[in-house]
């Protein structure tokens, strides 16, 4: 995407967040003014969620799907996962609501829903949704589609959006180099694995989607139905992996042909069951020592289960079954690393519906993680000959991809089944829509007739992923009071179950929280001494199939008359991007609670439950404190001190000069009184692709070191750039602690070089080197600079269609 039009969709955002605020304080208004006796109560409602709640979450994404996110998205992977859970939650509500609900949007963490009769508003509104009676665009969109054109809503634009661009799906056909053949280890292997299938000379080649089992229990993995298909039809010769294991041949086990090139049966087609010898294959079939093959064949890594097959008629969905044991599908998706690996995972921990402004992100073959957002959902589109119905996402997905997962956070949410790049390069300029980005087509899992849910019911069900809790409190050597509150966290679904035994009393259950936390109160006093109890998690997934139950944490604490202090988090040395970091722990029931941070003190008391929290008071702050936390009881006090607790600064602000400027002028902006800017100054995109050279490193990127005043102002010179057309971000730092990239700015320099110019390089990577400890944050600047510095500081990748 262009400098330009990054620029563009800041500045839709900078008013749509605007409008988003004033709307949702009128909203707050009316609902306080509206709250009577007999107001509707919703059993789902939307939740505030804060990005920091996902810090922990975000460490454990792969590399190459945190790079995708902060390149498509251009948000932080914190951000992701927190907007993705916000789309959960959404497509709950919208779920709930059902058939009164005619369109459905996310706007960030805002859902908007369209109901057509004004007598569902009260019902819809009770969700914490906003709620409009009637949408012009949702009518014009649905007349488009009514005269077969594909359209969908722009809400950043208001207006409706015509996709031209021609989709193609099914299998990428390459020669076959009959030296890819060859033996893997055995292991486990995860959706979003690249796979092909020998015939003649050629390799067809696709991507698989999700993992689960089918109806007798054997692995099942998902993938395009368009992918079973070759140029003769179907493609029944044995599933390979890339890029390691393709057979051109059948094993022992799997020579029982009739002739013509079907399995036997007398019809001419394959069996619609999994194989009759599956176990046997299971047991024998893979289990081999490479040497034990010269010619490099072996037996069937998985065959497409020729009844599941789905084409047309809005349906692209198959099944691959697993006929081997070598290989362990898993509850997980990841991308191909080479010679048939793959790379770190992604956790399945259910399904979701697609939603309208959703953050997603898919796994291919060749394209590795990309991302983007949804466009539009229930959306009848031709993939080269055939109907399928889906939703759209503006993400690239290249040939080889098809078939592969497309998740949000992670939660399964559809199969790529056809997408508008052509190319061999997502950067390549081949068919897009109207905003220059290429479009993929995803089949959904659930949401809507033509589904992987509605298509086979209870014949396939997704592998989910239920992590070991972690407890965090009470353990061993922990003293609690009567009533203590268990509590951790765990990799699950939000909405699956803890259930906490102590001493084999009646259980208590917990219900995890979207960033995988859970808290289960022991409400019946519990006797001084040592007591043991067992926690274990577990959750059934959406779509169909028994709950999955994880592995059993034992723990041990001791109940006190008087319950020691105990601080849960944060921990030493411990990050967030809150500016007011909650400290929880547990503590003697009615006990005060002193917080000292930041040379501000704030208290609180114990629960009756054990436990507290509590936040230093409302104020500006960034870089490294120390934290003290006292506990009062009648007894006397005790305290412990949480040390170098971080607080990454924000953005700073680039305020310009935009436009046409000298050599003489200056770059300015705001930040954190004392935090160190640095100002990156290269050529735009359009002045590189104008130039007949490429341009050197020190053309390419020029950092410039600046230090705010007492104010949070900052300034560098331009002196010593030739003209042309630049871009300018800057990042601050405080301490040790460095800030996100911030929006940029763009400019051109008229006119020859003054001089040299007077800034200091620097390398990103040695910012934190020169930070401070000075503690004022930017909303001097966000009032100085009004409502377009929201968007800069909440810039993300907001997409949105009816």
């Amino acid at each position: 995407m262009s400098v330009a039009a990054v620029g563009r969709r800041f500045a839709l955002t900078s008013v749509a967040s605007s409008l988003i605020f004033a709307t949702t304080l009128g909203s707050a208004t009316a609902s306080d003014d509206a709250s009577s006796a007999d107001s509707p109560v919703a059993d789902v409602r939307m939740h505030e969620y804060d990005t920091a709640d996902f810090e922990e979450q975000a460490d454990d994404l792969p590399p190459g799907l945190v790079e995708a996110i902060e390149r498509d998205l251009d948000v932080s992977p914190e951000r992701y996962l927190a907007q993705a859970a916000a789309a959960k939650n959404a497509a709950d509500v919208v779920n709930e609501l059902g058939d009164i609900v005619t369109a459905a949007w996310l706007d960030g963490s805002t859902l908007h829903v369209v109901v057509e009769d004004r007598a569902d508003e009260p019902a819809a509104a009770a969700t914490g949704a906003e709620v409009h009676v009637g949408d012009s665009l949702t009518d014009a969109v649905d007349a488009a589609r009514q005269q077969g054109r594909l359209a969908i809503a722009d809400r950043e634009t208001d207006s409706v959006r015509p996709l031209e661009a021609e989709f193609t799906g099914g299998p990428y056909e390459e020669e076959h180099d009959p030296d890819q053949n060859g033996a893997q280890p055995e292991g486990d292997v995860h959706g979003g694995f690249g796979y092909g299938i020998v015939e003649g000379d050629s390799v067809f080649r696709c991507t698989a989607a999700f993992n689960g089992t089918g109806p007798d229990g054997n692995p099942r993995t998902l993938t395009s139905g368009q992918c079973s298909q070759g140029e003769s039809g179907l493609l029944d010769g044995v599933v390979g992996l890339l890029d390691g294991l393709l057979s051109s041949g059948a094993s022992e086990q799997d020579s029982d042909k009739d002739g013509d090139g079907h399995e036997d049966g007398g019809d001419g087609h394959e069996d619609t069951a999994d194989p009759p010898n599956l176990d046997e294959q299971r047991d024998d079939v893979h289990r081999h020592d490479p040497d034990d093959h010269g010619d490099g064949e072996t037996g069937p890594f998985a065959r497409f289960v020729e009844d599941s097959i789905g084409i047309g008629d809005g349906h692209d969905v198959a099944q691959l079954a697993v006929s081997t044991t070598a290989w362990t599908p898993t509850p997980s998706v990841a991308t191909e690393v080479g010679e048939g690996e793959q790379g770190p995972q992604v956790p399945i921990y259910d399904s979701t519906l697609p939603i309208s402004g959703a953050p997603v992100c898919s796994s291919g073959a060749v394209s590795d993680w990309t991302c983007g957002s949804v466009l539009g959902t229930e959306m009848s589109v031709p993939v080269g000959d055939e109907e399928v119905s889906g939703f759209m996402l503006d993400a690239c997905s290249l040939p080889g991809d098809m078939g592969g997962p497309v998740v949000s956070g992670n939660y399964a949410i559809g199969i790529t089944s056809g997408s508008t790049q052509a190319g061999s390069e997502c950067d390549e300029a081949d068919d897009r829509d109207a905003t220059g980005q290429p479009v993929t087509l995803a089949y959904a899992l659930a949401g809507g007739p033509d589904t992987v849910r509605e298509r086979y019911g209870d014949e396939w069900n997704l592998a989910v992923h239920v992590g070991t809790p972690d407890v965090t409190a009470p353990v061993e050597g922990d003293v609690t009071g009567k009533e203590p509150t268990v509590r951790g966290r765990v990799d699950a679904a939000a909405g699956a179950t803890v259930v906490v035994d102590v001493d084999g009393a009646e259980p208590v259950e917990a219900e995890v929280q979207a960033d995988g936390t859970w808290r289960a109160p022991i409400e019946e006093s519990l006797s001084p001494g040592r007591h043991t109890y067992t926690v274990a998690a577990s959750h059934a997934p959406s779509l169909a199939g028994d709950a999955t139950t994880s592995e059993a944490v034992t723990e041990t604490f001791e109940v006190a008359e008087v319950a020691s202090l105990v601080v849960q988090s944060p921990a030493d040395g411990e990050t967030t991007s809150n500016v007011r970091p909650s400290f929880t722990g547990t503590g003697d029931p009615g006990a005060r609670i002193t917080l000292e941070f930041d040379d501000e003190m704030t208290s609180t008391v114990v629960d009756a439950d054990g436990t507290w929290s509590i936040a230093p008071p409302e104020g500006p702050r960034a870089g490294r404190f120390d934290a003290m936390i006292t506990q009062e009881t009648g007894g006397g006090t005790a305290n412990t001190s949480i040390e170098g607790v971080g607080i990454v600064p924000g953005a700073p602000v680039v305020v310009g000069p935009g436009g046409e400027v000298t050599a003489r002028d200056v770059i300015s902006g705001t930040g954190i009184p004392g935090s160190t800017v640095a100002a990156r100054i290269q050529p735009s995109s359009e002045e590189r692709e104008g130039s007949p050279e490429p341009a050197t490193d020190a053309e390419s990127e020029r950092e410039r070191i600046a230090t705010t005043d007492e104010e949070g102002n900052w300034e560098v010179e331009l002196e010593g750039l030739p003209p042309g057309r630049y871009t300018v971000s800057a990042i601050q730092a405080v301490d040790d602690l460095k800030s996100e990239r911030s929006a940029s700015v763009t400019f051109e320099i008229v006119g020859p070089p003054t001089g040299e110019r007077r800034g200091v390089d620097a390398d990103e990577d040695d910012l934190a080197e020169t930070g401070t400890s000075l503690l004022l944050p930017i909303l001097g600047g966000l009032l100085l600079f009004g409502l377009g510095s929201v968007g800069l500081w909440w810039r993300r990748r907001a997409v949105r269609g009816a």
